[in-house]
Order: structure tokens, then sequence, then C-alpha cells
């Protein structure tokens, strides 16, 4: 609980500014348009609620995924600035393999437990900017963010580089999650309109909550949930549309 209050407040900041405030460029990318290309890694903590304060917390396989980042950076007072990106990304992961399934045909097949998962997100971040030298900056940054994230769980043969699912969506879930986030990054100025840029970031959110029946015992749906440390790069360019 203390976490979604910490996250909500580090929102209504963020929204305040761009509200509020509005100030003139001071580094070489404050109103540029930006697109960028990313990879993530996700550390997974699995949860199982029992009831009565027992919760069972266990690793999940780490989860890799890739997209694209595109947006808008905004001036703000005191030489900072706020980038406002909309994320796209999927990815998948082996989880394990299932036997004992018997298909239709009569044959019991090693089956790939796989998670799949699709993101879809918001995550404002305020940036500090930092001079380097002529046409290079740096920045440090914090924000948050608002994400819709779906994931799903399904079985499948694969057997000469051919992929056949015997079960989709053994279990699937949709959530919209908040999330608090730092970054850091580089800018190369290409041209007057035209810069270089790549980018760290770390961010830590929970996207997965349901209620979920998969491997427990007894055999009935506890809530269910995970948090994510996630751990992602990118890089890309950022356009001038004013000079």
């Amino acid at each position: 609980m203390r976490d979604k209050k910490t996250i909500v407040r580090i929102l209504f900041l963020i929204v305040l500014s761009c509200l509020v405030f509005t100030g003139n460029a001071h580094s070489i990318t404050d109103d540029h348009f930006f697109a960028f290309g990313m990879v993530n890694w996700h550390s997974r903590d699995g949860m199982i609620d029992f009831g009565g304060d027992r919760v069972q917390h266990f690793k999940r396989k780490l989860l890799r995924t890739q997209g694209i980042a595109v947006g808008k950076n905004f001036s703000l007072p005191l030489s900072l600035r706020i980038a406002i990106p909309l994320l796209l990304e999927f990815g998948s992961v082996q989880e394990g393999t299932v036997e004992g399934v018997v298909l239709e045909d009569g044959s019991t097949p090693l089956l790939l437990y796989t998670s799949v998962i699709y993101h879809a997100g918001l995550q404002p971040m305020i940036q500090f900017p930092l001079r380097l030298s002529d046409g290079v900056w740096s920045y440090a940054a914090i924000g948050g963010g608002l994400h819709y994230v779906t994931l799903l769980e399904e079985e499948h043969i694969d057997s000469d580089r051919n992929t056949r699912v015997i079960d989709n969506y053994l279990e699937r879930g949709s959530r919209i999650s908040t999330s608090a986030a730092v970054s850091a990054g580089m800018e190369f100025e290409v041209s007057s309109r035209l810069v270089f840029s790549f980018n760290y970031l770390f961010r830590f959110w929970k996207p997965v909550a349901r209620k979920a029946a998969r491997d427990l015992f007894p055999y009935e749906k506890l809530p269910y949930a995970e948090r994510f440390f996630t751990h992602g790069v990118s890089a890309g360019f950022l356009l001038s549309l004013s000079r």
C-alpha cells in the first residue's frame, strides 16, 4: 500500500508540472520529437496469497521484451524538461516443460510452457540535462507511468522449428498498473535538427495481478501477482520541427 501511495504522488507531481509550468528550451532536445527502439529485461517476483497474511514468494523466469517508444520533450523551468513517451512492447519466455498430456491422436509429446506479454503505456520522465561539450549532453531522470499489460500462458509443441499450439490461455490476465522509474542517458547532436541518443532505465511496477489456479493446491483460484524489476536500454533519434 505504501508503494502505491508513493507512485501516485510521483505521478501527481508530474501531471501538475505539465499543467502549470511552461519554459524556454535550455538543452539541444528540449522541444524534440523522438522515436526509440528498446529492449527490457524483467526480473519477476511471483506472489500467491493464501489469506491470513500468508504470502508465498517465488522467482519466475527472467522475461525479455522488445518494442518502441515514441513521444515528445517539453521544456520546464529551472533548465528541466519532461519527456512523455508512448511505450509499445512484446515478449515471451519459456517457463518450463509439461509431460503426460494426452493429445487427440493418443500421443504424449513433451510440451513447452510459455508466458507471453503485451504492454502499452505512458511513462512521463522529468529530465535533468547536463552539457558535457558542444553538441554532447547527458541527463538523469525520474518519473512514473501508467501501463496496460496482458500476460497469457500457453502450451505448444516445437518440432522441426514449426510450432503447434495445443492449449491457448491456460491463464490469462490484463491489468492497469502504475510504476516508478529512474533513468540516465546521453545525447549527441548530428545536425541542427537531428540528435542521436541512448538511455538506461530502471522501473518498479506490478503488471500482473489476477486469480490463478494453475499448479496451486488446493485446486481453487487464489490471488496471484508478480512484481517486475525492469532494466532497459534504448537507442534512437530526436527530431526538432522548429529549426
